[in-house]
């Protein structure tokens, strides 16, 4: 597995602790490890902060460091650091996936490592395994 597999695999494992609160014990189990995550900056990174990085870093003690830019800058960054990933956890728009895909820099994700992307719609998943969706939004034809 990449090096980027793992951690995308760690930070997905780590984002679904916050999701079950109540199942694990509330220990510092990741205390010193740091997941390095593009962003897009402004008001949407403020939220992940405050909703993610703070409570897995209260909780579990792992640190979640924010890289503002465009996902098409993110994009290329990993594909041209591809022995040495700068991020653990990418988010990127739909168009850019086909591009990592072929350029073999992310893995897939299955419901083995992360149990509880058994459970999404079909529908959400438009590479298959290749990530997980976390923003839908709708558009209204007129």
């Amino acid at each position: 597995m990449h090096s980027f597999g793992r951690f995308v695999t760690a930070a997905a494992a780590a984002s679904m602790l916050l999701a079950a609160p109540g199942a694990f014990a509330q220990t510092k189990e990741f205390e010193g490890v740091t997941l390095n995550i593009n962003g897009f900056g402004t008001a949407f990174d403020d939220v992940l902060k405050e909703t993610i990085a703070k409570p897995l870093k209260e909780k579990y003690g792992i640190e979640v460091v924010y890289n503002p830019g465009t996902s098409t800058a993110a994009m290329a960054k990993l594909i041209a650091s591809k022995d040495k990933p700068p991020y653990d956890l990418l988010m990127v728009d739909s168009p850019n996936m086909p591009d990592l895909i072929v350029a073999d820099v992310i893995e897939k994700i299955t419901p083995k490592e992360v149990v509880n992307t058994a459970t999404l719609y079909p529908q959400l998943k438009e590479f298959g395994d290749y990530g997980i969706p976390f923003v839908i939004s709708s558009m209204p034809l007129y």
